[in-house]
């Protein structure tokens, strides 16, 4: 085996010529920086002026079309009954109407001669007579029905370019006491005696007696105008109680009925509809033979029923 020799140091002349060289090396590179060129400045940077960043694209969302439902039959709304609603505040109501809403019309007249008729009566399952007189005289009138059933109700006043119109009428059924409406043309307010309350009193107003004679009057001044089923001619009609109604009559079909003394007749039939359960229907039945005057009535209040029928003339 081959062994190695130790290391010698280096001769003394070597290590004087490497002490030398780096101290001469280190003079000049403690001398540079002081004779170097400088470096020139860098130059400036300006930020460059960028447009605003454009919006972004607005994309519409268009939602997938709804599917078609397939088509339902429309059914007809259903017929309710006449509302039930207390008379005081459906009597209320409909007298407000002509304070409240547009003016009521009033209708040129012709109303017919004097006379005096006595129907069959029927109210209920009892039966009886009842007198109608009518008496124009001039530029007033006094209307009576009475009857051996109870009804008894009277009506006076004036009769001018729109016909009739009631000063005082009064309704006295059988075992009560006479309650009476007063038409205050004056003032064009309507006063009763019992109730306190007074209502505004519209023109061409009528009564609970008079409106079948004034219907006449309206047939017969314009019959080409007003005898057509489906025309309507509206009144306001006042009771005894405070208890007023706009009632409008609506121009029916005519119908074959017994006319005066068991003639037959063609009579044109007016209907007014009641407004509620309990208000009143009204039936007339006017002959155009005899100045369309009235020879059938009917009123249904509720389950009551008073018809005049078949009348008969009363000799004066």
């Amino acid at each position: 085996m081959r062994r190695s020799r130790p290391l010698q140091p280096p001769p003394a002349g070597w290590l004087a010529l490497l002490l030398l060289a780096l101290g001469l090396h280190g003079g000049l590179l403690w001398q540079w920086p002081a004779h170097a060129p400088a470096r020139p400045p860098a130059p400036a940077v300006h930020a460059r002026l960028l447009p605003p960043p454009l919006p972004a694209p607005v994309v519409a969302v268009v939602p997938p079309a709804a599917e078609p439902r397939p088509a339902v039959a429309k059914q007809a709304p259903p017929v309710h009954p006449p509302v039930e609603a207390p008379p005081a505040a459906a009597h209320a109501a409909a007298a407000s109407a002509p304070e409240d809403g547009p003016e009521l019309p009033v209708y040129r007249t012709v109303l017919p001669p004097a006379l005096h008729w006595r129907y069959a009566l029927q109210r209920g399952a009892r039966g009886g007579h009842a007198d109608l007189h009518w008496v124009p005289d001039g530029e007033r009138y006094t209307l009576q029905l009475r009857s051996d059933e109870g009804v008894d109700r009277a009506s006076r006043g004036e009769i001018g370019a729109d016909g009739i119109a009631p000063l005082r009428y009064v309704d006295q059924p059988r075992g009560r006491g006479a309650q009476a409406a007063n038409f205050r043309r004056d003032i064009g307010r309507v006063s009763y005696s019992g109730p306190s309350t007074t209502l505004p009193l519209p023109a061409g107003a009528q009564d609970r007696l008079s409106w079948p004679l004034q219907l006449a009057g309206v047939l017969a001044a314009e019959p080409a105008r007003w005898a057509q089923p489906g025309r309507q001619i509206v009144m306001w009609i006042g009771g005894a109680r405070a208890d007023a109604e706009v009632w409008t009559f609506v121009v029916q079909e005519p119908e074959a009925v017994q006319g005066l003394d068991g003639a037959a007749v063609s009579a044109l039939k007016l209907l007014r509809e009641p407004l509620w359960r309990y208000d009143t229907r009204a039936e007339v039945w006017l002959d155009p033979g005899r100045d369309w005057a009235p020879v059938r009535l009917r009123w249904t209040h509720g389950e009551q029923v008073l018809e005049l029928s078949r009348p008969v003339a009363i000799p004066r």
